[in-house]
């Protein structure tokens, strides 16, 4: 298992699950979650801890002046985040002491209070609800939503075993984010 992007084909993968719709239109996607927005988290202790000055973030250029943990493979998504709200968007670049390729290794660095992540609610659900991370809204902006999907190569790799893995997986992510 991976974080990284893959090469279905050149590495002979049946499938793969994909936060995104698929750019090449020879993958076949199953939609898994479609309702699925990243969200702007902080554990409590790192909320606490911000200068007074600073203070917590209300508005998306707020995002300059804290330690956003980045995780992406493209410098574009590690150094910019992009709000939507009533049809604008709003680019915001950041900047922070920690990035990674592994999305476990940003929410592990999120709750142990070292700087704000953007995460997708599948990811972080289980830390909301316990408490271990907050959401931090910011006036209404938020991240377009990121829908994720099975992908397979090749219609001909649909049978009863994929099937079967899909129906598992919607059946979990509607228990992760009950």
């Amino acid at each position: 298992m991976s974080d990284s992007y893959v090469d279905l084909y050149g590495q002979q993968i049946d499938l793969a699950l994909r936060y995104g719709a698929p750019k090449d239109s020879s993958l076949v996607a199953l939609p898994i979650v479609l309702n699925n927005r990243p969200i702007l988290c902080a554990s409590k202790e790192y909320l606490n801890k911000i200068d007074k000055d600073i203070g917590i973030p209300t508005m998306p250029e707020d995002l300059s002046q804290h330690n956003c943990l980045r995780l992406g493979h493209d410098e574009k998504y590690l150094s910019e985040w992009t709000f939507e709200k009533a049809g604008k968007t709003k680019r915001v670049a950041v900047d922070g002491n920690r990035r990674s390729k592994d999305g476990d290794v940003v929410r592990r660095w999120a709750v142990a209070g070292k700087g704000i992540a953007l995460k997708s609610q599948l990811d972080i659900a289980g830390d909301l609800k316990a408490g271990r991370l907050i959401e931090v809204e910011l006036d209404g902006w938020q991240v377009a939503n990121y829908p994720l999907y099975l992908i397979c190569p090749e219609r001909r790799l649909i049978d009863p075993l994929f099937n079967a893995v899909k129906e598992y997986l919607i059946e979990r992510v509607e228990q992760v984010l009950r």
